[in-house]
Order: C-alpha cells, then structure tokens, then sequence
C-alpha cells in the first residue's frame, strides 16, 4: 500500500451481517457462535396473516403440523461472535443438526455448551453447503453469561408467536408482616388470628 494514504496498521472493519436484530442468520463464510442453553425443538413453516405478512408458526409436536413444508427445529440463544451479542438461532438444516447431534453424542467432546461451533456458508440457493467445526473446550466468558442472563429469554414464546426478548419477570411481592387472609365458604379467614 503506498505509503501516507491510509495509517500503516489501518484494517477494514467487517461489514455488518444482514441479519441484525435478535436473530443470528447464517452468513456466507464463517459463523462462530456459541450455545448458551439447551435447544427447544418443534416443527415450523410459515403462514400468511390477514395483512399479508409471512410469520412463522411452530408446534412442539408432529401430530400438531398443519402443513407439509413443516421442517424440524432447533432454537437455542447463542452469543454471536460476529455481532458480540446474545441471539437466537434457529437451525433447520439437517446437516448442521447431524454435525452437532454427533458432537454431542461423542465421548471425546460432549455437549456443545462447553465449545464454540464454527458454520461455514457456502454456495447459494439450492447449491448452498454447509459444514461444522468445533473449538476446544472452554469456559463460557462471564461477560457473554451475564449478557445471556440479562437478556431473559423465553424460547417458549417462540411456539406462541410471541416475542422471546420480551419477557419479563414479575416483581416478588413485597414481604408483609400481615398475615394472609384465607378464603372460605363462611368469609376470609386472617390466619393472625388463629391460636397456633
């Protein structure tokens, strides 16, 4: 590069993925990413709502599929390593459920919440192809758990057509030196007033 034009140690910056937003999409090229849970399963294919938009409809059981391009499901949240983010990735493609069912069931490396899983993207449209690598086994980065943990993620939302991300807890109720009143056919009952 000739010299004065750009810093000597200036690199480009990775271009942002397409897929923003809280769901990873594969990218061509490599996609490193790391499963934070244990997946949810189902069946899904997509349907058209009143107003003409496509939206996903997932079931957990095959006796419950109302549609013949239903595919098989993997949903987990991962941590993006190309966004550094906390996402939910849905895998349909067979051969990346096999590639990860044999990392499982394998002896020598286990369950793949103790690695990151590297998928590369190759290929377009029906000549698409993808293969899976797995790292060494690691700790998970306190700082990608507590990302996890202050996302509170609902997978289960996903079958309800709800928003995974928007879940939130309910407060505890406030502690009390009240008793509780007890609901009975004669009336409340407060429980302070009882002898024991």
């Amino acid at each position: 590069m000739k010299e004065g034009f750009l810093p000597q140690d200036y690199q480009l910056p990775e271009e942002k993925t397409k897929s923003g937003g809280d769901y990873m999409k594969f990218e061509p090229g490599d996609n490193r990413f790391r499963i934070l849970a244990s997946p949810v399963t189902g069946w899904v294919w997509w349907e058209e709502d009143s107003e003409g938009n496509k939206k996903p409809v997932r079931v957990k059981k095959v006796n419950e599929i109302r549609d013949e391009s239903a595919k098989h499901f993997w949903a987990m949240p991962v941590f993006s390593y190309a966004s550094k983010t906390v996402k939910i990735l849905e895998i349909t493609q067979r051969t990346i459920q096999d590639a990860i069912y044999g990392f499982a069931n394998d002896p020598d490396w286990g369950s793949p919440l103790n690695y990151d899983l590297v998928v590369r993207k190759t290929g377009e449209q029906l000549k698409t192809a993808y293969t899976v690598s797995n790292k060494p086994t690691t700790e998970l980065d306190p700082r990608i758990a507590k990302m996890f943990e202050e996302k509170k993620i609902n997978m289960d939302a996903l079958f309800t057509g709800e928003n995974p991300f928007s879940a939130t807890q309910a407060p505890l109720p406030e502690p009390t030196d009240e008793a509780p009143a007890v609901k009975t056919e004669d009336g409340d009952i407060d429980l302070s007033d009882l002898p024991f």
